[in-house]
């Protein structure tokens, strides 16, 4: 009878993003009945590892090249799940970082003044990737794209961004150097998102709760990168093939959150009604109250809702009362019921209707599609 394989996760669990690959992994690990650990030791101890621990394979988190080189020598199959390093010598399974990219772009195109900053990490695969993907989007509208790290210190970029005309679009390659960035332009005395929109990627949720306003951030799916590369793994050892050099793993989407949320017209009145549906939709506005505390028409309001938007306010306080639901599926753990009570719906069937109208999905399946494993 052939001996269940025990494989091993190589990294650390510091990051929010390698705990999450390493849900993924546990929860195929667990369906198969393979045994598991996690290593985490100097590169140099990896072969004298892997013999002591009997291991028939690795999912590593792979960030040098010289790690890289000695992955590769290894008498055993390694899946790399870092996004960090440009390498064939390891099969690669990743989110699709371009594709992360577009999507933080999509967002702040509707949300920005025409002008743009990316706050970026040096020497990384993923960042370069993601920075293409989000140029790629704006050049489209022929806005202008700035990178932080042309600007020689802190506050001269904080003072390039005073002067910018606002609202200024900004996109941390992650959500780390995003909520850092936030910290010091808010110092700088910025306010968000008046004057930045910020958005970063990764949907770290701890990073993101700690952020002041809350950080919108892509979510790139970590649980299934995690559970795709173990599977892949796991054929490679049963089978003796080698996966596909490169697999991309799409983002989930992106969740908005305050650091984004917020769109400024010309016309002071929808500007007006557009921070009351902000900070009461999800609270029993409705918009026959909104008009009688504007002094106007419903009619009148919605023509110029259309003017700016090319919205109504319903449909408006609609999405407010959408990504209110959004944020509590995916940021906590809380009941249907009490999703429902805190986002403005009437019930459970008017959420849900609206959800499979909105977002082809039931609120539960929007929950499991960000936290697969939650």
């Amino acid at each position: 009878m052939m001996r269940t394989p025990r494989i091993a996760m190589y990294g650390s669990l510091n990051d929010g993003y390698a705990r999450r690959i390493a849900r993924g992994m546990a929860m195929v690990c667990t369906g198969y009945g393979v045994r598991r650990r996690l290593v985490s030791a100097p590169p140099a101890m990896l072969p004298r590892l892997v013999q002591e621990f009997g291991l028939a394979g690795l999912i590593a988190t792979v960030g040098d090249v010289g790690t890289a080189a000695l992955m590769r020598d290894l008498p055993v199959p390694v899946v790399n799940v870092s996004g960090r390093l440009q390498t064939d010598d390891l099969p690669t399974t990743t989110a699709d970082n371009v594709a992360v990219g577009r999507s933080a772009g999509e967002h702040l195109v509707q949300r920005s003044s025409g002008t743009y900053l990316v706050i970026g990490i040096g020497q990384a695969r993923f960042a370069d990737e993601r920075e293409a993907g989000f140029r790629e989007v704006v050049a489209q509208t022929n806005g202008q794209v700035f990178s932080a790290s042309a600007f020689p210190t802190p506050a001269a970029l904080i003072g390039w961004l005073r002067a910018a005309p606002k609202p200024v679009g900004v996109f941390g390659v992650n959500d780390h150097v995003a909520a850092r960035f936030m910290n010091e332009a808010q110092e700088g005395g910025l306010r968000v998102p008046e004057d930045l929109r910020i958005v970063g990627a990764d949907n770290d949720d701890l990073v993101c709760q700690m952020c002041d306003p809350l950080l919108t951030s892509v979510d790139c799916c970590f649980e299934l990168v995690g559970a795709t590369a173990t599977r892949q793994l796991l054929d490679w050892i049963k089978t003796g093939e080698r996966p596909p050099a490169r697999t991309l793993i799409a983002p989930s989407g992106l969740l908005v959150r305050q650091s984004s949320d917020h769109v400024t017209t010309a016309d002071d009145l929808v500007n007006k009604a557009m921070a009351m549906i902000r900070s009461e939709a999800a609270s029993g506005l409705t918009v026959k109250k909104l008009v009688q505390r504007l002094g106007l028409s419903r009619r009148a309001l919605e023509l110029r809702f259309h003017r700016e938007l090319k919205t109504t306010p319903a449909a408006e306080m609609q999405r407010v009362q959408i990504e209110a639901a959004c944020r509590m599926l995916v940021d906590t753990d809380v009941p249907l019921s009490r999703v429902v009570e805190a986002s403005g719906f009437s019930s459970q069937r008017q959420l849900r209707s609206v959800f499979h109208r909105a977002l082809g999905a039931s609120p539960m399946r929007f929950r499991a599609r960000f936290r697969p494993l939650a």
